[in-house]
């Protein structure tokens, strides 16, 4: 929660949407993510794998208005955001924002299911991997239950 007191800044934001979103560093930063869902509460987006590419990944309402003005202002490429992440948070990496959203789903009652569709991953069952189809509008509820 001490990211919120901080001085918000390019910098702050950044890091608040990847906590909210699990997205990856590099994906936030891809300027081929599709934002034309945005005031609807969600992007499209991903990168690295079949799964990762083209999903769906919701906007958690705390961090709406952030997502909005992140997105429609200048961005900076990865490895600046990269550069200064590393100077706010000593001994971390942006990575660790994916790890600590995934640690966070699982501690606040997210489904599983829903947590490995918003972060990309799969779930080696094609059972979920293939035959679930979750609706943008369970995403976001499931979203909801994250709280930084």
């Amino acid at each position: 929660r001490e990211i919120w007191h901080m001085d918000p800044s390019p910098w702050r934001d950044f890091t608040l949407i990847l906590l909210y979103t699990g997205m990856r560093a590099g994906e936030l930063c891809d300027p081929d993510i599709d934002v034309s869902h945005l005031g609807e509460g969600y992007i499209i987006g991903g990168l690295k794998t079949e799964a990762g590419r083209e999903r769906v990944i919701p906007i958690h309402s705390e961090i709406r208005g952030i997502a909005n003005d992140f997105f429609s202002g200048k961005r900076h490429v990865y490895e600046t955001y990269h550069k200064k992440f590393k100077k706010m948070f000593l001994g971390h990496v942006t990575h660790d924002c994916r790890r600590a959203f995934i640690s966070q789903a699982q501690q606040c009652g997210m489904d599983p299911v829903a947590s490995h569709k918003i972060t990309g991953h799969v779930m080696r069952d094609i059972h979920y991997d293939i035959y679930t189809e979750l609706p943008v509008s369970y995403l976001q509820s499931e979203i909801e239950k994250l709280h930084w």
